[in-house]
């Protein structure tokens, strides 16, 4: 079992996730700190938790236990039986101290996925003193300066970005991140990924602008950037040097005319080396687009890539349907791999943010290829 503190973090990106990709997820929050004294005893906080038992047998069901005793559940589907089972557990309990015991609404809230994502958040931490890793700084006479919070993009500032990385060099905000095979002792690499440093660049023409707070926005941002940075993959000088490389794309950029010029100038040595890489919510939002253009790329030998994809996310994936070369995992004490389509093509990729413990776990479960840190 997860410790609380990670159970907390976990459920953060589970409700992030699912506000990306639209996944529809329902949630039912215990708060067993809302039972009396006289309903609080060990017995009975442990039949409290095993109310929950009965949507373990929902679709993806995921639990998450919260400090405070607090338990989430999470799962597909509406499951109204099962959760009817799980009420009539709980409100069993209550009525054994019906004089101060809660309601059985205050006990166990419901929500949905992803638009009650805030107000779950809220409910599951209201009231909770969490421990921080953070060291006390010493006290100062003078206070430290605040960074003032960024502020959305806006549609209308959208143009005038748009002209703004027309006349900037983005090749400085280009990184190269290895991407290389390893076996607990050795490391040999296997290819690059070509990305830019996206927070670098909007700091450079937008600042105090976050260009994530709108997804439509970003996705149409970064459209423009990949047809940019599939310019400067297209110049000779270099394509002359390079070896195998990745590159994350929108679904529509593969389409683009960008991306054919790109296509007809790869050395014929390379075609089979290239690795195209999408992200979770750019394939959600279009499904049958990411297949067209899934095939398109495979029929000119490119390999496939789901890029970024976290633990909550994980159960969610239809890994068969997808048919990917490689899907990149972000590295977290409590990832779990569900088993692989049985064609045993698609290949685990573990990410950053990667630690020693990460990359010994990757290893004991037989993953031989790790994304390391980046490089200029």
């Amino acid at each position: 079992m997860m410790n609380q503190a990670s159970g907390l973090e976990s459920l953060s990106e589970l409700v992030r996730t699912s506000a990306m990709s639209g996944v529809a997820r329902r949630v039912l929050l215990l708060r067993t700190d809302e039972l009396p004294p006289s309903l609080s005893k060990p017995e009975q906080l442990k039949r409290a938790g095993h109310a929950v038992a009965p949507l373990e047998g929902a679709d993806r069901s995921q639990r998450y236990d919260l400090p405070g005793g607090r338990i989430v559940m999470c799962w597909k589907g509406e499951s109204a039986k099962l959760v009817e089972q799980t009420m009539d557990g709980l409100d069993r309990i209550l009525r054994e101290n019906p004089i101060d015991a809660p309601s059985l609404q205050t006990l166990a809230q419901l929500f949905s996925l992803p638009t009650e994502g805030e107000a779950l958040l809220s409910a599951a931490s209201a009231g909770l003193e969490l421990p921080s890793n953070e060291p006390v700084p010493a006290p100062t006479d003078e206070a430290e300066p605040v960074a003032a919070p960024l502020q959305p993009l806006l549609p209308a500032e959208l143009d005038r970005l748009e002209q703004s990385l027309s006349g900037t060099d983005i090749s400085r905000f280009a990184r190269r991140r290895p991407v290389s095979y390893f076996n607990g002792h050795s490391a040999q690499l296997a290819w690059e990924e070509r990305t830019l440093s996206i927070p670098e660049l909007i700091d450079t023409v937008a600042p105090g602008r976050d260009a994530r707070s709108d997804v439509w926005l970003f996705r149409r941002l970064t459209r423009v950037l990949d047809r940019r940075m599939l310019s400067i993959l297209s110049e000779p000088q270099e394509l002359r040097t390079a070896g195998p490389f990745s590159i994350t794309l929108n679904v529509a950029s593969v389409l683009s005319p960008e991306f054919l010029r790109f296509d007809a100038s790869l050395p014929l040595a390379l075609r089979s080396r290239v690795v195209i890489s999408f992200l979770p919510a750019d394939i959600a939002s279009d499904a049958a687009a990411f297949a067209f253009a899934r095939n398109f790329a495979r029929g000119r030998s490119y390999r496939i890539c789901l890029r970024a994809v976290s633990n909550a996310l994980l159960p969610t994936l239809d890994l068969a349907a997808l048919d990917l070369d490689f899907v990149q995992l972000i590295w977290s004490a409590d990832l779990t791999l569900p088993a692989l389509p049985s064609s045993g093509k698609t290949r685990w990729i573990l990410g950053q943010p990667l630690t020693s413990d990460g990359i010994k776990w990757g290893v004991d479960q037989g993953i031989a290829l790790f994304t390391m840190k980046p490089t200029v």
